[in-house]
């Protein structure tokens, strides 16, 4: 079940957002009564990305991008860091 949060009540409460979203409830942020954006489990991400391709990867695919092909492969070339779990 996805809860819409108005934005104020999101930045309120961030935690208990971020924690219904890692149990796999899509999260709604609304913005003067608009829904904004979506926030869900990295999981729910990772499987709608579909790709196992990074982020960093994919800007490299990006033909409209403000970095350079040089910085986004001096980008790629770092380690990649790790996510810290909540």
């Amino acid at each position: 079940m996805k809860k819409v949060w108005p934005l104020q009540d999101a930045k309120a409460r961030l935690s208990d957002l971020v924690l219904q979203a890692q149990r796999g409830e899509v999260q709604i942020i609304s913005k003067r009564d608009e829904p904004a954006v979506a926030v869900l489990s990295i999981d729910a991400f990772e499987t709608l990305q579909g790709s196992e391709q990074s982020a960093w990867e994919a800007m490299r695919d990006y033909r409209d991008s403000s970095l350079s092909p040089e910085t986004v492969d001096d980008l790629l070339k770092r380690k990649p860091s790790r996510w810290r779990k909540l």
